[in-house]
């Protein structure tokens, strides 16, 4: 049986426009066609040329909230990950920001969690800012945060996640975060924690010492390593 060859001259547009879109990023397996030094090859999209960083999951809340929670965003497709999250606002003065991590039991809540934080607050009466936490049942990622100007009295922060979804190595957390703190002056605290617990992991929430969150931002990613 001849094949027919299909040129540039003879190739309908209408081929690619007339075909339902897919409207979201192709997942790994999905597969594109292209010509290799002259010789046409199908290739998954996970070899694709693209970001290092591949968003899994978005919150976006304006409305009170207790807690916010990352689920089902940690598994054996990515060893480690990255949160960013901006113009976080508390619904109660002077309370934290605290993530704990959730397995499919639910909240892990057992208290082996360690935190140490390190950083620096401007203003007249700037100073040093310093926390740490041993054996307890959540990180601390902040002190207390001054939510009185719903402008500036809000909190951005970072932080990468390693090994969450491991029953080899514990999970540690490394971040940053800069907020309004309680005296109005601007802060900043570089923290970093472990778990001393090899569950695998499957999400992580993020919560207050007391009330609730007013405004939530973030994006949770998985970090690919080739």
């Amino acid at each position: 049986m001849s094949q027919t060859k299909i040129k540039a001259g003879g190739f309908d547009v209408d081929v690619i426009t007339g075909t339902t879109a897919l409207a979201e990023s192709p997942a790994d397996t999905d597969e594109f066609l292209i010509s290799d030094g002259g010789t046409l090859k199908r290739i998954d999209a996970q070899h694709v040329g693209g970001g290092t960083f591949v968003p899994l999951s978005t919150i976006s809340s304006t409305s009170d909230t207790t807690t916010h929670t990352f689920s089902d965003v940690f598994s054996s497709t990515y060893t480690n990950y990255f949160i960013l999250c901006h113009h976080c606002r508390l619904a109660t003065d002077n309370e934290k920001m605290i993530c704990r991590m959730r397995s499919s039991s639910g909240q892990f809540t057992t208290t082996s969690y360690q935190v140490a934080a390190t950083g620096f607050k401007n203003g007249s009466s700037a100073a040093a800012v310093t926390f740490s936490l041993h054996n307890s049942s959540g990180w601390d990622i902040t002190t207390n945060i001054d939510n009185t100007n719903s402008d500036v009295g809000r909190a951005s922060f970072y932080m990468y996640v390693t090994t969450p979804n491991s029953t080899t190595f514990v999970t540690d957390i490394i971040g940053q975060a800069s907020y309004r703190k309680e005296s109005q002056d601007r802060s900043v605290a570089n923290f970093s924690g472990t778990l001393n617990s090899k569950t695998a992991f499957t999400g992580i929430d993020f919560f207050t010492s007391s009330g609730d969150i007013a405004q939530f931002n973030a994006t949770c990613y998985g970090i690919k390593t080739s």
